[in-house]
């Protein structure tokens, strides 16, 4: 579900930024049908493993030719997008109409924790002003995947680069924009990343009240649908025995 019914990926949670929406989904960013999706890159930005290797197999040729089409950067011998860093290309044969490249750190690689996070922080906030300064058409939904979420955080605790996430998308919304999602392959991400919502919204400035989330509202009705359907078997056994009770009867006379 998504409020503009834009996206296949199941929505977990959705809180308030501004006049947009941040949406906790579950899935991948890959089959996201909104304007822009953003890939967890790598430098030479041809393609990987994992998320950006389902991106690029959605993507296809025209996608793969966006990408070697990227400027490499002077000084380097195949780095189309540094760390902390973005690119934008056209989405190729994926739903969406543009594909983000971000470039999350390697927290191994980091002098500590701090560059990490400013890194990873940068990353994300490339991705949205990217997004932003796209007019034609302009973006208003996009999908982010969970940038250096996974073993790209080494020792980094799940919850505090999740919670980068969250700052870095509320920090950089922008008038017109109408939905960011974090999409979490994995039900630990999911929680966490609701988790951290729920709490940045205690802080000044934070998120916005939160939409009952999609799961429960799913258990909701279907617990509801569950107890309909026992009332009318129950209506229904009530009623057959009142009819075999009336035909007994008429035997009887």
């Amino acid at each position: 579900m998504s409020i503009l019914g834009v996206s296949p990926v199941h929505t977990e949670a959705i809180f308030g930024i501004d006049n947009a929406s941040l949406i906790i989904s579950a899935g991948s960013v890959a089959p996201f049908s909104g304007d822009a999706i953003v890939n967890a890159a790598n430098r030479r930005c041809l393609g990987g493993g994992g998320v950006d290797g389902a991106v690029s197999d959605a993507g296809g040729e025209p996608l793969y030719q966006a990408r070697l089409a990227l400027p490499i950067k002077e000084g380097t011998k195949n780095t189309r997008v540094e760390t902390g860093d973005a690119a934008i290309t056209v989405g190729g044969e994926l739903p969406a109409s543009y594909c983000i490249h971000a470039v999350g750190p390697d927290y191994y690689d980091c002098e500590d924790d701090a560059e990490g996070d400013s890194l990873l922080y940068s990353a994300y906030e490339k991705g949205m002003q990217l997004a932003q300064q796209q007019t034609e058409p302009a973006i208003k939904t996009i999908a982010f995947s969970l940038l250096s979420a996974g073993i790209f955080r080494d020792k980094r605790s799940l919850k505090e680069v999740l919670r980068i996430a969250v700052k870095a998308v509320k920090a950089n919304a922008w008038e017109g924009l109408k939905e960011v999602h974090l999409v979490a392959w994995k039900e630990v991400e999911q929680r966490i990343l609701i988790k951290v919502c729920e709490e940045e919204r205690g802080e000044e400035g934070g998120l916005g009240e939160k939409v009952e989330e999609e799961g429960e509202k799913k258990r909701k009705g279907e617990e509801k649908e569950a107890g309909v359907e026992r009332e009318e078997k129950k209506v229904k056994k009530v009623e057959e025995g009142d009819e075999k009770r009336e035909v007994d009867c008429l035997r009887l006379d």
